[in-house]
């Protein structure tokens, strides 16, 4: 008797289940055949799979190999111990590679050490030169298009501790500094390469306010970006996330001034010049 192809192909998978041709029809059965059709054909992919790896390690070995040797002055050629042992896995092959190739680049804080870090830099000097005692005007616009507010009687004292400035306001009369209004630290980071500030108000309901440059500026200006803070109630904005930048010159030797401008996350986008701080030296 002659058997069509599907006939010997349902006898063969129901000799290695164990069963007879005639009970193939069965669903149970043709599932189970299935599953063991299955199982042997991956039980043979994964025999492979040793080998595949093996010859991957091997190819990208003898990559390695002929790049050393070709980079090789002396044109000299692998010991018989080097070029005879077989890679056993690509983890080998990718240490070799990593071992061979330089990193691309350093941090700052391994290119030199950390005392020279903290040491004042062209950015540090110029804050140093900003110390002393220095008369305040204080400048105020509640929201945008409104009459500004002006204020005097405060002074400026700063004082370097370390690498940072630090600017602590108060009236000209508080020689024990009992009545501080405002301080603030800045400095430079060298392994940032960028400034740090934050600031404290007694006077404003809104807590620390660091600060972050983008870069180091051009030695005369300071653009600070601040980390969204909430809003006080003036305006009836209480509640409302507000953005604040600040941009501080330093004019003259004996003048500079920061500007704060302000962005309420509201939807309108409107950003205005909030608050200046103007500084004079005292003589």
């Amino acid at each position: 008797m002659v058997l069509s192809r599907y006939e010997r192909k349902t006898r063969s998978r129901c000799e290695i289940a164990g069963t007879q041709p005639s009970d193939a029809h069965q669903p149970a059965d043709i599932l189970l055949l299935h599953n063991t059709d299955q199982c042997a054909r991956r039980r043979g992919e994964q025999g492979h799979l040793p080998e595949r790896a093996h010859g991957r390690a091997q190819r990208t070995d003898d990559g390695i190999t002929a790049r050393d040797g070709a980079g090789s002055a002396a044109g000299s050629r692998a010991s018989p111990s080097t070029s005879s042992a077989p890679a056993t896995s690509t983890a080998f092959a990718w240490e070799r590679t990593r071992a061979t190739t330089p990193y691309p680049f350093a941090s700052s804080a391994e290119a030199t050490n950390g005392v020279e870090l903290n040491e004042l830099g062209s950015e540090g000097k110029s804050l140093a030169r900003r110390v002393g005692l220095w008369d305040l005007t204080e400048t105020r616009w509640a929201k945008p298009g409104a009459e500004p507010e002006t204020s005097r009687g405060l002074v400026a004292e700063r004082l370097m501790m370390g690498s940072l400035l630090q600017e602590i306001i108060r009236p000209a009369d508080d020689i024990s500094r009992r009545g501080v209004k405002r301080t603030d630290l800045l400095t430079f980071d060298r392994v940032e390469a960028r400034w740090q500030y934050v600031s404290f108000d007694t006077r404003d309901p809104v807590g620390l306010m660091p600060a972050w440059s983008r870069n180091a500026g051009d030695g005369k200006t300071i653009d600070l970006d601040f980390y969204p803070i909430a809003a006080w109630s003036d305006g009836g904005s209480a509640g409302t996330l507000m953005r604040m930048r600040q941009v501080t010159r330093f004019d003259e030797p004996d003048s500079d001034s920061k500007d704060q401008y302000f962005t309420l996350a509201d939807g309108k986008g409107i950003e205005w010049l909030g608050h200046r701080y103007s500084y004079s030296r005292r003589g």
